[in-house]
């Protein structure tokens, strides 16, 4: 193999990657594989006739804060499923629920809407409850 030859055969498998890659999401965007034990991020039938029944738009939002639970494990593990789960409704509904993830940072814009939704900061207390 050439010096010339070495970096074309680099940039070429470069450039497969990133094709397969769109390829790939464009064919398969909508394929799902539940491997979990007791298929958990698989729908129920009547989650999927629920959502699928949808007859217009819904916005939902999840309000999480990164800081908040950066050291709450147990937390941040659940608060991945509930994202997760959203995200399978979302996509079972057919562009009729739409999620919203939004990280409610202190003195923030994101924070003020959480309270008017009428959402409060989980206290030191109820942290430490999860670690009991």
């Amino acid at each position: 193999m050439t010096a010339v030859q070495k970096p074309l055969l680099i940039a070429l498998a470069v450039l497969l990657f990133f094709v397969f890659n769109a390829f790939n999401h464009m064919v398969f965007k909508d394929a799902r594989l539940d491997l979990t034990d007791g298929q958990l991020y698989t729908l129920s039938e009547g989650s999927l006739n629920l959502v699928q029944g949808v007859e217009e738009p819904v916005q939902l939002y999840f309000f999480f804060s990164e800081a908040a639970s950066r050291d709450l494990t147990p937390i941040r593990t659940y608060a991945d499923r509930v994202e997760s789960m959203l995200e399978e409704f979302a996509l079972a509904s057919n562009g009729m629920l739409l999620v919203e993830r939004i990280d409610p940072a202190p003195f923030s814009e994101a924070e003020d809407e959480a309270a008017a939704f009428g959402l409060q900061a989980a206290t030191q207390y109820e942290r430490n409850r999860w670690f009991r």
